[in-house]
């Protein structure tokens, strides 16, 4: 869940609140340069929604998060940069 809201008096800024915001932040913060990386739970959806854009991830396997302890992240690539051992599906 997130939530976004006005905050401040003379500078107001719109900001994201919640859960979904820190482990974006998380993903972020603990990826290797130039890579996206993603959690198990958006690989999921990804799965379900654009299932040809999630054959493009390979698994990282486990990694531990601040805040969240143990999570199945994920690398996703271009097609051009996909690691041999994850080869791009055709189908």
């Amino acid at each position: 869940p997130v939530m976004g809201a006005v905050v401040g008096i003379l500078n107001r800024r719109f900001c994201l609140f919640g859960d979904t915001v820190n482990v974006a932040s998380r993903m972020e913060s603990t990826s290797t340069r130039d890579m996206i990386q993603c959690s198990e739970s958006f690989m999921d959806l990804l799965q379900q929604q654009w299932p040809e854009a999630a054959r493009l991830a390979a698994p990282q396997g486990p990694k531990p998060i601040k805040g969240k302890g143990t999570m199945n992240t994920f690398f996703l690539y271009p097609p051009q940069r996909m690691p041999s051992r994850f080869p791009a599906s055709d189908d």
